[in-house]
């Protein structure tokens, strides 16, 4: 066993990957140094590291791939040595030398065997957790979080399911359905613990206060089953087959059939979806480059129409300013002058009464009044001139509203531009979902004529195995008469040895009687031929030589 241990966490988005590394977490695995923030989707956090998921991103790139990508992934074989090496660096950088550490990106599923075997190469034994929970609460989840439809949410499950399962048969795992995590949190980390290797996992309070039904985003509600596909269905309960540790091959051989078969379905629909997925994404990325560049124009013409507010506030400040010193100073004008005024008239008086004075008053009174049209005259030319003035600030002021109503102007031609970018954008992005609608429904309609041939095979698989049934037993039978004639043709045979072995004795027999029988043959015709011999000899010698030779052969002449 290797002295260093990463728990790699292995599930679906949304599935419950963030609530059980948590726990995990707070019973004593080392996790990330730097870990992403908490969001409003996912408030307690996520778990995750941000070099993880930069690399993990880097990776699916490099084969062509995407995080919603729902095709099977390999990555290219001349890179893995690199990106091996990478993730060594990554793990001494994010865990130091912890002994037991803990690894969660949903996007791992899709590209384990990368990740599991430079763990390996690196120094730790890989352990693996897979935590899954009803299929339609994570569709709904992920379609909640990140627009995208049913139908995708559907097969990224399936993908992300599927291969994290077959990428870790061959390494120590727990299945955790997440229902129970959240009803049962110390049963569940005692399970975990016993199937990885006994791990030493510190109990916490915190996690009764960490762990709250509220963490399920969404859950199925009873008729949930009924949405759901045979290939969905047949995971789920593949999975808690495996979970139960019941029929682990059989369930296994289930998973590896639809395994193949959503091989076989990416490789007829998946470019076309990828295409898809990628113009979607190209609009996307125009209509954010747009609304950034639409947020720039208006800070920008904000920015001036606040700048032109403050030049008018400033120009009317000091416009006010202006009136209310020059008004302060005609009235000390004024004053004064009805200050001369009765002066003068208090000279009158005084001229009423001093005739002797008069002139020299009168001469100092037009002097006076000389003084005081020369005031009114410079007065009148400060008047003028503050009114020059005034001119230029309303000049000025005039500028100011000109810039900014042409501001406010190019603010609505920009707004009217934006809304009809908006409005295009948004018709574009119809289109497109109109044809991803369309591509989901010859999807649809596709896996629909997949699921009625594969019921058809299933039907013409069900009857080839009862004809086999069938065949067998007529097999058995036809076994038995085999048998059983071969045990009598091996008596048979047995009987015709010893009769052929007779034979052979009768034949060397009648061999030698035969031979026997020849000689005598030979031996009488010899005697034959020696009589006729003689008989013609005794016939030539005279009627009594042969009645002689008669008697002595026993016949009568």
């Amino acid at each position: 066993m290797m002295d260093k241990r990463a728990i790699f966490v292995l599930g679906m988005h949304r599935s419950g990957t963030s609530a059980l590394t948590g726990m995990l977490s707070k019973l004593g695995v080392a996790m990330p140094a730097r870990l992403l923030d908490v969001a409003p989707d996912n408030p307690k956090g996520f778990f995750e590291s941000a070099a993880v998921i930069t690399l993990s991103d880097e990776i699916l790139a490099s084969g062509g791939s995407y995080w919603f990508d729902w095709r099977p992934f390999a990555p290219n074989p001349d890179l893995t040595p690199i990106f091996e090496a990478k993730i060594a660096h990554l793990l001494k950088s994010e865990f130091g030398d912890a002994k037991l550490i803990g690894i969660k990106d949903p996007r791992l599923c899709r590209m384990a065997p990368l990740w599991l075997s430079a763990a390996q190469k690196a120094g730790y034994e890989p352990l693996v957790v897979i935590p899954y929970r009803h299929p339609y609460g994570t569709m709904q989840s992920l379609h909640k979080r990140s627009g995208l439809s049913m139908s995708k949410c559907k097969l990224l499950w399936l993908r992300h399911t599927l291969d994290a399962e077959f990428a870790s048969r061959n390494y120590p795992r727990a299945f955790v359905f997440m229902p129970d995590l959240l009803n049962d949190w110390n049963t569940v980390a005692e399970r975990i613990s016993k199937r990885l290797g006994d791990l030493p996992l510190s109990s916490n309070p915190e996690i009764d206060s960490f762990l709250d039904k509220d963490m399920q985003h969404h859950v199925q509600d009873d008729g949930a089953d009924e949405t759901l596909d045979e290939w969905t269905k047949d995971v789920l309960s593949a999975l808690k087959g495996l979970d139960r540790d019941e029929d682990v091959k059989a369930n296994q051989a289930r998973l590896d059939i639809i395994r193949v078969k959503l091989d076989e379905s990416s490789r007829l629909f998946g470019v076309a979806m990828a295409e898809a997925d990628t113009e979607t994404q190209n609009l996307a990325n125009h209509v954010h480059h747009l609304q950034d560049e639409l947020k720039r124009e208006s800070a920008k013409i904000v920015e001036g129409m606040v700048l032109a507010e403050n030049q008018v506030q400033a120009v009317q400040q000091a416009l006010d300013s202006l009136v209310s010193g020059q008004s302060d100073q005609t009235l000390r004008q004024v004053e004064g002058f009805v200050s001369v005024t009765a002066d003068i008239r208090s000279i009158g008086e005084a001229l009423t009464g001093h005739t002797d004075h008069f002139a020299a008053v009168r001469s100092e009174a037009q002097k006076m009044h000389a003084s005081v049209e020369e005031a009114f005259t410079r007065q009148a030319d400060n008047f003028t001139q503050v009114k020059s003035e005034i001119d230029v600030i309303r000049a000025s002021l005039g500028d100011v509203i000109t810039s900014q109503v042409e501001a406010r102007e190019r603010y609505t031609n920009s707004m009217e531009w934006a809304k009809f970018e908006t409005q295009a954008i948004r018709q574009a992005l119809g289109d497109i979902l109109s044809g991803q609608a369309q591509a989901d429904e010859r999807q649809t309609a596709g896996l629909n004529g997949f699921t009625e041939a594969l019921a058809a095979f299933r039907n013409d698989f069900r009857v080839s195995v009862e004809r086999q049934t069938a065949l067998n037993a007529e097999r058995e039978v036809w076994l038995h008469h085999q048998q059983v004639l071969a045990q009598n043709t091996r008596h048979l045979y047995e009987s015709y040895q010893a009769e052929l072995s007779s034979l052979k004795t009768l034949l060397q027999d009648s061999t030698v009687e035969r031979r026997d029988l020849q000689h005598r043959i030979e031996t009488l015709q010899a005697d034959i031929q020696t009589a006729q011999q003689n008989l013609s000899t005794y016939r030539q010698s005279g009627p009594l030589a042969y009645m002689i030779w008669a008697l002595m052969r026993g016949r009568r002449p």
